[in-house]
């Protein structure tokens, strides 16, 4: 009888026509293609994407890891290293946006005369109506930075996840 052997993270490694053992089963995994990995799930195997040992990067943080398991990459982690720069590039522009907004505020008020508005020391409706102006447009301007169409990706919660456990939905930006 042939036993297929599969590591802690449930991967399929070998067979062997020795008896079952613990990280074993007598069901036959599929072929994989190049890219792909049979996952053991306690019944049957599914085929997944392996970037195990490939660099793998946080979107926001920037920070770089090294996938260890097999299927795509959690929420918020990308293989190319341009979404990290994309993300980044966008989260500059939105800053440039209300930089430029409080710039504004500040030539045509001077900060002390904003605090004595923002304390009710002086009342300035044409200021206020003024400043509210600013800041619908600089919103209007990071709502079209920050549109994303998105795509649906499937992934096991957690770290120790099972592959028979539910996936939960994730959306990852596309295109930025």
């Amino acid at each position: 009888m042939t036993s297929y052997i599969y590591d802690r993270n449930r991967c399929f490694l070998f067979s062997t026509k020795r008896p079952a053992t613990r990280n074993a089963t007598t069901v036959a995994p599929p072929s994989a293609k190049d890219g792909m990995i049979a996952v053991w799930g306690g019944e049957t195997w599914t085929l997944k994407p392996d970037h195990r040992r490939k660099k793998m990067h946080n979107v926001i943080t920037g920070i770089t890891a090294v996938v260890t398991q097999a299927g795509d990459p959690p929420e918020g982690w990308s293989l190319d290293r341009a979404d990290v720069d994309a993300v980044a590039r966008k989260q500059a522009d939105i800053a440039s946006v209300y930089s430029e907004c409080k710039s504004k505020i500040a030539e045509r008020y001077p900060i002390d005369y904003q605090l004595q508005i923002a304390t009710g020391v002086l009342e300035d409706k044409d200021m206020l109506d003024w400043m509210a102006d600013m800041f619908k447009e600089a919103n209007k301007k990071v709502d079209n930075i920050s549109k994303d169409k998105v795509v649906t990706v499937d992934w096991p919660v957690g770290e120790n996840a099972k592959p028979k456990d539910k996936p939960t939905v994730i959306h990852i930006p596309k295109g930025i």
